[in-house]
């Protein structure tokens, strides 16, 4: 069988890259030949070992670009990826080879979903964020701060400025998502949801027939440190980008009034802000980014993980990336996937100060709950290939 993974960028940027690239070369371990396609370099070194043949087409992410009507016209259709990606699979035998999409809304375009239509090949779509339906991705109105009511591309939804920007920038987005609607479903559409909290929220919101399947994300745990077992804990976590969406905000606001100490790691637009505001209370630091073990050196000291994002989440890796070695509770809103993960902890009332106040509460009286959440991540790549499978056998 031949895959050809489709991702935006050719390296590591964030966990739905990780995935494409793992995803890659995993089915080259497994004796498949695997095509990389891409838009943005430097090509991950784990591609170039493995020996999987990568298309890229050398291009910035659409935002990046100097020229900015260029980079919008490129985000609507990638003229350059469409014809590289139709020179590739007229090259390939379309009855026994899966085209799987991962990434393309920041620089590929959806201009891949017409080539991988006109040459009828089979394709599987991962479905990493909520931009299959909404036009920013999110089901989020970035202005008000709050989940979206409205239903995808409705009058209401066109009308509504939710995007962070301006309204311009929306109504961008809202064409954007129109003509990616009206080239997506001349394809046999397969979707790979990546947590059975995406799928409910996304069932009715994509306007076009599809097939679907739930599998869970491959998790690469973050390195156990060793001799940690009898650290004392002290503090506790946020770890990722510093953003309101993201609740950063509720998380530095539900330690100061509980007088605790804690820790956020990861960089972002409210970091400044927020850096300035809790000034003078010396129990809440911020670290930047950090490494895999710089991260690990301060989770074996964590009291717990607090998700306190205020938007869905289609799939949160942190989650289970952080149990599977360090046994790290975990506190999580009810609107995010993330609740699917967690073993240990407590799921509050997503965006509410005082309900995520009462669950840290709950935890420094060391009452968490113990949930019978077993995923078996393990399997990920057995479940990939045999669905591919299924997928070549369809009529």
């Amino acid at each position: 069988m031949t895959v050809v993974v489709i991702n935006d960028f050719g390296y590591v940027n964030g966990g739905a890259s990780q995935v494409a690239i793992e995803n890659a070369v995993a089915l080259k371990q497994l004796g498949h030949h695997v095509i990389f396609f891409t838009a943005v370099a430097p090509i991950d070194e784990r591609l170039q070992k493995s020996d999987i043949q990568v298309v890229c087409t050398y291009q910035n992410e659409c935002l990046k670009y100097t020229n900015k009507a260029i980079g919008a016209i490129t985000g609507l259709w990638n003229i350059k990826a469409y014809k590289m990606l139709d020179a590739l699979l007229k090259k390939l035998d379309c009855s026994s080879t899966i085209v799987h999409v991962h990434v393309w809304i920041k620089a590929l375009s959806s201009s891949i979903f017409a080539a991988i239509a006109r040459n009828k090949f089979r394709m599987i779509i991962t479905v990493h964020d909520y931009f299959l339906a909404c036009p920013n991705g999110g089901f989020y109105n970035y202005r008000k701060q709050k989940i979206c009511p409205y239903h995808a591309l409705t009058w209401q939804c066109v009308c509504t400025n939710c995007d962070k920007r301006n309204y311009l920038q929306k109504l961008y987005r809202v064409l954007r998502q129109m003509v990616q609607n009206r080239i997506i479903v001349k394809n046999q559409v397969n979707l790979i949801f990546v947590s059975h909290f995406s799928e409910t929220i996304l069932h009715d919101q994509i306007p076009y027939r599809f097939y679907g399947s739930v599998i869970l994300n491959p998790i690469k745990p973050i390195k156990k440190i060793e001799n940690g077992n009898n650290v004392s804990r002290d503090y506790y976590i946020f770890l990722g980008r510093l953003s309101p969406e993201k609740g950063a905000d509720l998380f530095c606001e539900a330690i100061y009034q509980l007088g605790l100490k804690g820790v956020l790691i990861g960089d972002g637009e409210s970091r400044e802000e927020l850096e300035k505001e809790y000034k003078n209370y010396e129990g809440i630091q911020f670290t930047g980014w950090l490494s895999h073990d710089e991260i690990g050196a301060y989770l074996q000291k964590g009291k717990a993980l607090i998700i306190p994002s205020r938007l869905y989440e289609t799939a949160v890796l942190t989650i289970p990336e952080v149990q599977i070695n360090y046994d790290i509770p975990v506190v999580v809103g009810d609107q995010c996937a993330g609740k699917e993960f967690i073993k240990r902890g407590i799921i509050y009332q997503s965006g509410d100060i005082n309900s995520l106040i009462k669950a840290i509460e709950i935890g420094e009286s060391d009452s968490w709950i113990q949930y019978s959440n077993e995923n078996n991540f393990a399997k990920y790549n057995e479940k990939i290939e045999s669905f591919y499978y299924e997928i070549l056998d369809k009529k």
